[in-house]
């Protein structure tokens, strides 16, 4: 029988012998049953700034602690400034990111950053939260 290289969760080993394949298995197996019930979960991606909270898992927006309405295109766009962690981003990789195609108008992203700061911004006309980046985007602060 050649020999063959066998690789699980322990580390890798060559196996020569019948024998030792078997006891490598089942030493694999133990393993397996042991930690079928341990999740092995990425922690949730949530962002925090202040009053503002956004879960870009579970799709929730929370202001002061509480949930606000959102609407998928505007959350889109906010999930997108999330993983940029705070750098700008560009208006047109913005909205292609967030909808995968280009916008209506040169006004409808405007419209959509507009309406979020709205609703998480304490003075919309003075944002906080999502910062016009000059002749450039926007960035989540």
């Amino acid at each position: 029988m050649g020999e063959a290289i066998v690789s699980s969760v322990m580390p890798v080993r060559r196996v020569r012998k019948t024998d030792e394949a078997i006891e490598l298995l089942t030493g694999v197996i133990e393993n397996l049953k042991r930690d079928r019930h341990r999740v092995i979960a990425e922690p949730r991606k949530i962002w925090h700034s202040g009053d503002l909270e956004i879960d870009t898992e579970r799709w929730v927006v929370r202001l002061n602690g509480e949930p606000i309405r959102v609407p998928r295109k505007e959350f889109l766009i906010l999930r997108v400034l999330v993983e940029a962690n705070g750098a700008p981003v560009p208006r047109k990789a913005l909205w292609s990111r967030s909808s995968g195609d280009t916008p209506n108008s040169s006004r409808s992203l405007d419209a959509h950053i507009w309406s979020l700061r709205r609703k998480i911004e304490k003075d919309p006309a003075n944002p906080t939260h999502i910062i016009t980046v000059f002749r450039h985007g926007y960035r989540l602060e």
